[in-house]
């Protein structure tokens, strides 16, 4: 909880809630209520006690497993809220909904459709198209799940490094729901009952130049295919468009980009020209399609992720699909910046 933490709104976005003790100490002026080292040996003098009985093998797991459960504990007591685990923050996110109500029913006017193929309590793999220079997108889904009262669980989006660790941009995300994207993570919230999203187009959906708008790139190496193979729960197919025209990138600078350690440097109507200002998405029209489930655990089993063509052309299939919806969805749309949702 941050309500002892003396730190400014720019140091509570810059901070993950995973940063390391002596960082804080260092940087913030103050230390962390709980030490995972502390505990973890804590645990490990129990274990040896009592043989480990009723304990986690893995003292610094079952560590943090424990302070999270008193934290959880101490917020449902007080009534009070709880970043969890993995970093979501609902108070932040109750504070951003006029900011998120606003781009999404005034300025982007979007426009769902198929959110009944959502599990309203259960595990699922969302599996979407990825455009636009800043991930617009994954913000959009966010609130577009969250404000749909029939789905409970609030949506995991599961972000690469490059964003995970930007500067402020990944750690506003992480309060909102992003989780670093790496298997782990991915199998824990599913066998968990999380719903969970994946971007598998990366960085290379972000940085496709307008000209190739909507034409979806390489859906990876199938890594969330052998994920719901594994954790046994339906892909859910999803189409956004509205990103492209928010972001129309006209070219990218390669060696502006290199020297900053990005991906790419955009140029787009706007930036760099007006600064700052210039990332100031256009008010294009948005369109969320959620396609029917589909259901590959109950035609292959958890050995068949290891089918190296096997898994390539099922990635190929969904990736298809989405490709079709997005096709549907823009010829649903019509203008891309008159009209009313």
């Amino acid at each position: 909880q941050l309500s002892n933490v003396p730190c400014g709104f720019w140091d509570f976005l810059r901070y993950p809630l995973v940063a390391e003790g002596e960082k804080a100490a260092k940087e913030l002026g103050w230390t962390a209520e709980y030490d995972i080292e502390e505990i973890a040996e804590s645990i490990s003098s129990e274990m040896a006690r009592n043989k480990g009985r009723g304990l986690s093998q893995e003292p610094e797991r079952t560590a943090r497993e424990g302070v999270h459960g008193q934290q959880r504990f101490e917020a449902m007591s007080s009534g009070e809220d709880v970043i969890d685990e993995f970093g979501f923050d609902s108070a932040f996110f109750r504070a951003l909904e006029p900011v998120l109500d606003f781009f999404f029913t005034k300025y982007f006017r979007v426009t769902t459709s198929g959110f009944s193929s959502i599990p309203t309590d259960s595990s699922g793999l969302l599996v979407v198209n990825h455009s636009g220079v800043l991930p617009l997108d994954v913000v959009m889904l966010l609130y577009a799940i969250h404000r749909d009262p029939r789905i409970k669980n609030h949506l995991r989006v599961l972000l690469e490094d490059m964003v995970y660790y930007f500067p402020f941009l990944g750690t506003m995300l992480n309060r909102m729901g992003g989780v670093r994207a790496c298997r782990e993570n991915a199998e824990r919230l599913l066998k968990s009952n999380g719903l969970v999203a994946v971007f598998p187009e990366g960085v290379q959906g972000t940085g496709k130049l307008f000209k190739r708008r909507y034409q979806l790139q390489r859906f990876g190496r199938g890594g969330f295919v052998k994920l719901a193979l594994k954790t046994r729960v339906p892909i859910i197919p999803v189409a956004i468009i509205g990103a492209e025209e928010s972001y129309p990138m006209l070219s990218k600078v390669g060696w502006f980009s290199r020297s900053l350690d990005i991906p790419f440097f955009p140029i787009t109507p706007l930036f760099p020209f007006l600064g700052p200002f210039g990332l100031t998405p256009l008010p294009s029209r948005w369109l969320i399609r959620v396609g029917a489930p589909i259901h590959l655990h109950e035609q292959y089993g958890k050995e068949d992720a290891r089918d190296r063509f096997l898994i390539n052309k099922l990635t190929e299939d969904v990736r298809a699909t989405i490709q079709e919806m997005v096709k549907e969805s823009l010829e649903e749309r019509g203008p891309v910046f008159l009209g009313r949702s």
